[in-house]
């Protein structure tokens, strides 16, 4: 089992997650009579804005008919990808999304909804769709151009307010999916390690996982924030390593050392503890020679030096601590080939 992904914006635009978020408040879409959306369809669009303290920010939007996201991520050091998210979350109703298939249209509207957190008001036009392949189900995407309003207040001193009401987009596509199943990857005999750490009660998660070349990892320390307006509404800061040192396990010890920088995005040292609670183990291909995948799950506890905890460094939201205590729960999981 993997944690879930570790940068923000990546979770958030998986097409799945469309499903489950629930219609809570919103506005119309103004000018646009209600359309019936297809089933986990989204519109995810790209380009950069300021923040109040002169920073450069990748900008990412996803909308859908049940939540409008609002993601900026920047770089802060280039020896291990240093990386700082920050994601604004807003519950919408169905009718604030509409899309439809022969137009290629689309708004993106919430009204009042936004409360005095947002203001979004965008307009999507589409071009000749792109089908994905899909063993089972379908996956279409609409590439286009999206014009309109977007106007956030971050709640931050050094965020201040992005965006403009006449907001420029690199890129732009509505995605609609139902059920697609890409098939098995060519190759899926890959040896990792992943972590995740999160407290019973609490707001500061840890998560990790050892990147495709077994080479580096990918770690980081995030919390979400419960906003008063709209109702519904959150904010999720994260600050990590793209390119963090390999976490080290000890077989004999059941334990994981998880070591960052001295200085930078992500610093100080954890050690997650526990025990064994699960092994499965699979068949897996590299051409034509078979091997068995196994994949260990220990659950235990984190512990991380008080000199030195395992620690985010974000310009926007400065230290988050990600030190561990009895209540927090942590998992890792080894994948192993085997001939």
């Amino acid at each position: 089992m993997k944690p879930r992904a570790t940068k923000l914006l990546a979770a958030a635009a998986a097409v799945g997650l469309v499903a489950t978020m629930s219609s809570v408040v919103g506005g119309q879409a103004a000018g646009a009579a209600p359309s019936s959306v297809p089933a986990d369809t989204v519109l995810i669009a790209t380009g950069t804005v300021t923040t109040a303290d002169k920073h450069t920010w990748a900008l990412e939007v996803i909308g859908s008919t049940g939540f409008v996201l609002v993601g900026i991520e920047r770089t802060i050091s280039t020896a291990d990808t240093g990386y700082e998210a920050h994601s604004w979350q807003i519950p919408s109703k169905r009718s604030d999304f509409t899309f439809s298939t022969s137009s290629r249209k689309a708004t993106l509207n919430l009204g009042t909804g936004g409360g005095s957190l947002a203001t979004v008001d965008l307009a999507f036009a589409g071009k000749a769709p792109v089908k994905s392949t899909c063993s089972t189900g379908t996956d279409t995407t609409y590439p286009g151009t999206l014009t309109g309003k977007l106007i956030l207040k971050t709640g931050l001193k050094n965020g201040g307010t992005i965006g403009s009401s006449s907001i420029k987009f690199k890129t732009a596509n509505v995605i609609s999916a139902t059920g697609c199943d890409p098939g098995e990857p060519a190759n899926t005999c890959v040896e990792s390690v992943d972590f995740d750490a999160f407290p019973n009660s609490g707001t500061v998660d840890l998560f990790g996982e050892t990147n495709p070349d077994n080479k580096s990892a990918t770690i980081s320390v995030s919390r979400e924030v419960g906003l008063s307006s709209p109702k519904g509404a959150s904010r999720s800061d994260e600050g990590g390593l793209m390119k963090g040192a390999l976490p080290v396990f000890n077989a004999t010890a059941k334990t994981l050392t998880v070591k960052t920088e001295s200085s930078g995005a992500l610093t100080g040292s954890a050690v997650l503890t526990g025990k064994k609670v699960g092994a499965e183990t699979s068949s897996c291909k590299v051409g034509s020679k078979k091997y068995a995948l196994t994949d260990t799950s220990y659950e235990g506890a984190l512990t991380s030096p008080k000199a030195a905890p395992l620690t985010a460094h974000t310009t926007l939201t400065h230290h988050r601590d990600a030190r561990g205590d009895e209540e927090r729960r942590v998992r890792h999981h080894h994948s192993q080939v085997a001939a």
